[in-house]
Parts: structure tokens; sequence; C-alpha cells
């Protein structure tokens, strides 16, 4: 296994906690698919579709703790990101520090 899922579904974790909407998390994610399988929505509309739907979308499901009724594109993703967090054992403090070091702002 080469790694480029768990990198991706870490890379939409920070980026969620730093104010990614799904769009974004998305693009970044699918990146890997259109380069390394050139599934684009164009080249492989199909492929690219179905590893949204049995690659993504089902783990951000499971990792933002979507409850039934609430719709991916439109969740807020940064307090989710941050109870995955905490409940992972870090604190506020430690939380705050890595939004501030990964979008520069003080």
């Amino acid at each position: 296994m080469e790694g480029k899922d768990r990198t991706g579904y870490a890379s939409s974790l920070i980026e969620a906690l730093c104010g990614a909407d799904y769009d974004d998390l998305l693009s970044d994610y699918i990146k890997t698919y259109e380069y390394y399988y050139d599934m684009t929505e164009t080249a492989k509309p199909e492929q690219r579709r179905a590893a949204i739907e049995t690659s993504f979308d089902p783990i951000m499901e499971i990792m933002f703790e979507m409850k039934p009724g609430e719709d991916l594109k439109t969740l807020g993703y940064a307090e989710r990101a941050r109870l995955f967090l905490q409940k992972g054992g870090l604190c506020d403090e430690q939380i705050d520090e890595m939004v501030r070091v990964f979008t520069g702002k003080q």
C-alpha cells in the first residue's frame, strides 16, 4: 500500500481544521486520482465518481461523525476536525497552535 489515501485523509483533516469546505477538501484529495490514474471529469468520469463515493465520502462521514440528515457539502468542518483531534487527546492549545502553524495566522 502506497499511503496516498492515508496522506489524503490526514491532509483533509488539517485543511478542515483550518477552514476548508467540502469542495476544497475533495479538490485536493482527488488530485492524486487525477494525476496518478488520469481520473478526470472528462477522461474517466465514472471511475472518478466511484473513487469519491467509495473512498473519500465514506471516510469524511466517519472522521467528521456525520449524523443522519447532515450533508457533507454543508458540514461545519473546522469544528468537527477540532472534535476529532480532541478525542485523539489534543488539548485546545495544541489544536490552536496547529491552526497557527498551518495558516500563518497569529
